[in-house]
């Protein structure tokens, strides 16, 4: 009973190694996407600060300051 413990313990410590989260290199899909998104998200806030800076609606200045504000984050 403690061999069939210990074999299952073993194989479970093996699963978790074979599946434990690695980070993605630098010429990887995922750092390629964050990189992409970092752009995305800039033009984002640049979009943003024009419609703040010539709109006359008070609302679309209030939304338009906190999408700036939350893409820049």
């Amino acid at each position: 009973m403690v061999l069939a413990v210990l074999a299952f313990l073993a194989a479970v410590v093996a699963l978790a190694l074979l599946f434990a989260s690695q980070p993605p290199g630098n010429d990887s899909a995922e750092a390629g996407f964050a990189r992409d998104m970092i752009v995305h998200h800039a033009q984002a806030v640049q979009m943003a600060e024009i419609i703040r800076d010539n709109t006359d609606s008070p609302d679309m200045r209030v939304l338009a300051t906190d999408m700036s504000l939350t893409q820049q984050g």
